[in-house]
């Protein structure tokens, strides 16, 4: 529908249900079985299938009121509906004079897919002179004016044209902002078709695909659009209008409006049937029925603030001084779009971005293009293999600066044109959710003499792309960067399988250390543990005996005990081992036993007791030994004593000391306590 650049459409669309888009499909040729979505042969009464939607009074379009409705005719055996209009306004206004008209449109809308063929045989007028009527397809979106967008597919046949031509139009993506006829975002083309003639039933056929649009009057190919393609579903439109001189083509001064029914002229708009169908693709490859790629705008830059999130068909935005949305300011604002891509052919594919300003392309999560700087429009390409039907995980991210502001995700290969990838090529996988994370090791306030740190990461809609940690040390507040200390926060990377994630850390300086760990899923949500502490200790605990003495010789000796201590974690216990020279028996903390035996002291974090036996006299050998909470096993401490009626606390030699067994020295492996 060709409307004047400055021209505000005051029609008010309806929010239309989305017909859902066939299945994935290979196809070489225009042979293949078209699949029909709907159709309606225009019999009995109008709408008694309830399909349509007709606009209302209070909606107009150029010097046209709308609110007429179709009705149902017959000729020759063939029904059809009647779309009038006429000079005639019962509600006529002469400050402002409005023809009556009629425009109705599907309550379906339709996605390209692997396309979508529109037909319907239509009937005519050439007189009166000024009126316009055909069938188009449409779309609008958004907020007016920098977000309103409009998309069409269009048949306009003008009856101040010869019989054999139309007004043929193309819109993606565009609104007022834009020039009209820029070739980007609108274009029209009057074609002339040899077998055309519009006052008689005239078959008229728009096939959409992902790459093109084509137009067919009675079968002949009129005319092909490769540079611009909606990709908005789009609803079936019919309606007949009388324009204003502003486009002085279409215009008629002799059709003027009336308050006077004696004045009255009608014409109208015969339409026979309409089919709509979902194409096969008529080319090589495997095509798929995406939804375009999750969008994220910001309206500060660094992706801060905020944010706007929606879906676009495709990365194609041209937003000249304007900004993205009414939310987000004209300038210093930034986006993100992520989602997956398929080619449909194995073979290398350059992907380009074209911006003002700077743009970075992440493709299977990794960073193929980073060029985050205040530029004018540029391109910035790189050339991957990618495989047919295969989707990759992709994402865009995008800072505008000052002044003109851009975005465009193109592709090219050895069997696709440069151009804007298709909708039918990008799938949003649209994810808010972050990956939900676990950390195993370390447990909180733990001590390890070495240390994996493990736990798990899941993601059940785009799936974890990383998992990753920091770690700090208390003791002056660095960051181990896998190799060396420094002040600047570090990130280590985790190794996935599966679900489970693992980070060595292996054996570092004692003390204690704080990790933070978190998740990024390939939609770009995160996820993060609150901080843990734990402790790294390799140093053993010392233990020291008081009682008994080493050479010391006791009348009595009801107890021993002493202290423990520890530079890293602490002291966890004390154990001891109590031998009576006599006979070489151990004491199991209730008996003599010929087996080697320790018992477990009372400790109070600083000094250990034990209590002894009822001794007799003669000589012993004591021992003590203390582990600490990351299972360092500190060295056994020996004391030699006697036990007499005559004796004295004074300290002197044991003569068994030499010959008499030690305890078995026990090493041990990290633990946790």
């Amino acid at each position: 529908m060709r409307l004047s650049p400055l021209f505000s459409r005051s029609i008010s669309r309806f929010t239309l249900p989305l017909m859902a888009a066939g299945a994935l499909v290979a196809g070489t040729t225009h042979a293949a079985r078209a699949q029909q979505l709907f159709g309606d042969e225009f019999s009995g009464s109008f709408n008694a299938n309830g399909a349509w939607n007709t606009y209302l009074p209070w909606q107009n379009l150029g010097r046209t009121q709308f609110g007429l409705s179709p009705s149902i005719a017959s000729e020759n055996g063939v029904s059809f509906a009647r779309l009038p209009m006429r000079t005639y306004n019962d509600a006529y206004n002469a400050s402002n004079p409005m023809l009556q008209s009629t425009e109705i449109f599907s309550k379906n809308t339709y996605q390209v897919g692997t396309g979508i063929e529109f037909e319907a045989r239509l009937r005519g007028f050439n007189v009166p002179r000024g009126a316009v009527f055909g069938l188009y397809a449409y779309n609008e979106k958004g907020v007016w004016p920098n977000g309103y967008l409009k998309e069409e597919i269009d048949f306009e046949v003008l009856s101040n044209m010869a019989k054999n031509q139309f007004w043929s139009n193309i819109w993606n993506d565009w609104n007022g902002r834009y020039a009209y006829n820029d070739g980007i975002h609108n274009q029209d083309q009057i074609v002339t078709v040899g077998n055309m003639n519009y006052t008689a039933w005239t078959t008229y056929t728009a096939r959409w695909y992902p790459d093109r649009v084509e137009w067919y009057v009675n079968g002949t190919l009129a005319r092909t659009s490769k540079t611009i393609v909606p990709d908005d579903p789009l609803s079936v439109h019919f309606n007949i209008w009388a324009p204003d001189s502003g486009w002085a083509p279409a215009y008629d001064a002799a059709m003027q409006p009336t308050g006077n029914i004696s004045k009255n002229v009608t014409c109208s708009l015969d339409v026979d049937y309409v089919r709509v169908r979902r194409l096969p693709l008529p080319l090589k490859g495997i095509w798929g029925d995406g939804d375009g790629l999750a969008a994220t705008l910001y309206p500060q830059p660094n992706f801060a603030g905020t944010p706007v999130k929606r879906v676009d068909p495709r990365l194609n935005h041209d937003w000249k001084t304007f900004s993205p949305d009414t939310s987000i300011p004209n300038d210093n604002f930034s986006a993100k779009w992520t989602g997956t891509i398929a080619s449909p052919f194995s073979e290398n594919v350059t992907l380009t971005l074209r911006a003002d300003d700077g743009v970075r392309l992440y493709l299977d999560n990794k960073l193929l293009i980073n060029d985050w700087r205040i530029t004018a429009p540029t391109e910035r390409s790189v050339t991957v293999a990618m495989k047919a039907n295969v989707k990759v995980p992709i994402r865009v991210e995008y800072f505008e600066g000052t002044g003109g502001a851009s975005a465009q995700l193109l592709w090219q290969s050895a069997s696709m044109p440069k151009g804007i990838v298709p909708q039918s090529q990008l799938f949003s996988n649209l994810d808010n959710t972050a990956p939900t994370l676990t950390l195993a090791a370390p447990g909180p306030n733990y001590s390890y003499r070495s240390l994996s740190a493990t736990g798990t990461a899941t993601d059940a809609d785009s799936g974890v792309a990383r998992v990753f940690a920091t770690l700090k040390r208390a003791s002056d507040g660095l960051y181990w960067n896998g190799s060396a200390w420094g002040s600047a926060q570090a990130s280590l990377g985790a190794t996935l399988s599966g679900a489970n994630w693992t980070l060595p850390l292996g054996t570092l300086g004692d003390g204690r250390y704080t990790i933070t760990v978190s998740a990024l899923d390939k939609a770009g949500n995160s996820a993060s543990l609150p901080a843990r502490d734990f402790w790294f200790d390799n140093a053993a605990p010392t233990t020291a005996i008081t009682t008994p003495a080493n050479g010391a010789s006791y009348a009595t000796l009801s107890a021993a005990s002493g202290n423990a201590s520890d530079i890293g974690t602490g002291v966890a216990s004390v154990s001891t081992a109590f031998l009576r020279s006599s006979d070489g028996l151990w004491w199991t903390g209730s008996a003599w036993s010929a087996n080697y035996s320790e018992v477990k002291a009372t400790f109070d974090g600083t000094n250990w007791k034990l209590a002894m036996p009822a001794l007799s006299g003669g000589a012993y050998i004591f021992w003590a030994q203390s582990y600490d909470y990351a299972g360092n096993i500190g060295a056994w401490t020996r004391s030699d004593f006697t036990l007499s009626s005559s004796a004295t606390t004074s300290a002197r030699t044991s003569a068994s000391a030499t010959a008499t067994p030690k305890p078995t020295v026990k090493t041990s492996s990290a633990r946790a306590s």
